[in-house]
């Protein structure tokens, strides 16, 4: 441990400038650049001694951790005395937590890798769908948002015609179809002369040519209804003969 403490001062001290080269410096240029490079080369060099330097006591300590806990493992029948019993189990304890504390740190670096690697995937992703928008959003662009909105006022207007041409043709066709007031009084009058015509067969089918027998049993209503019945069956024997007279006269 000393010795390592003395080759490391020696080499600290060996990195310090105690001379003074700025006249040197100042007329030899060229000869102070090349000592420059001389005196980093040294440097690095030295830089990556220590770093051999600590990488070689760092895997020989793991040697030395690794052989003692195997050593821990292994039963022997020599019989220890109590301090001997409770310093082996300290010394253990410490291996233990040693290899604890070396799984956590392996985990955790697989961990920040595992992360790292989900951050570049969401950064991909980002950047992928921003250029995505970006296209989308340029493929709308309108280089003439005055010309645009006439162009858009022109199809709203003739679509607004197109409405008002369907509209205006569902309801001439719906007036088309509807029958005109004098067709209306013909119909209704067909109607009410088969309705009469109908009522009167009945009646005759079931009174027969005995109304006069009936006269007190009908109801004031039913009585209307007969009489007018009769008066209708009168005018039309009479419309009727004058049709036949007027064809004979013919």
């Amino acid at each position: 441990m000393q010795t390592q403490w003395k080759a490391s001062l020696q080499r600290a001290k060996s990195r310090r400038t105690t001379t003074q080269v700025d006249e040197f410096s100042l007329t030899r240029p060229e000869k102070t650049a090349k000592l420059a490079q001389k005196k980093q080369a040294r440097i690095e060099r030295l830089t990556a001694a220590e770093r051999a330097e600590k990488d070689a006591m760092e895997a020989e300590r793991r040697q030395r951790l690794e052989a003692a806990m195997e050593a821990a493992k292994v039963s022997t029948k020599v019989s220890m005395t109590a301090s001997h019993k409770l310093r082996t189990e300290a010394i253990q304890a410490k291996l233990k937590a040693r290899h604890e504390l070396d799984k956590s740190q392996e985990e955790a670096l697989v961990a920040k890798k595992e992360k790292l690697k989900h951050i570049a995937k969401q950064v991909i992703a980002e950047v992928s769908d921003s250029e995505r928008k970006r296209k989308e959003e340029k493929g709308n662009y309108v280089e003439d948002p005055e010309a645009a909105a006439k162009a858009k006022a022109e199809d709203d207007r003739q679509a607004y015609q197109d409405a008002i041409k369907r509209n205006r043709e569902r309801i001439l066709a719906a007036a088309a179809a509807r029958p005109s007031l004098m067709e209306r009084f013909a119909i209704d009058k067909k109607k009410e002369e088969h309705k009469r015509k109908a009522l009167q067969a009945v009646v005759t089918n079931v009174f027969g040519k005995n109304l006069g027998a009936f006269k007190g049993v009908f109801t004031e209503d039913e009585e209307d209804l007969v009489a007018g019945l009769e008066t209708s069956a009168g005018d039309d024997a009479k419309d009727t003969k004058d049709e036949d007279e007027y064809n004979e006269d013919d």
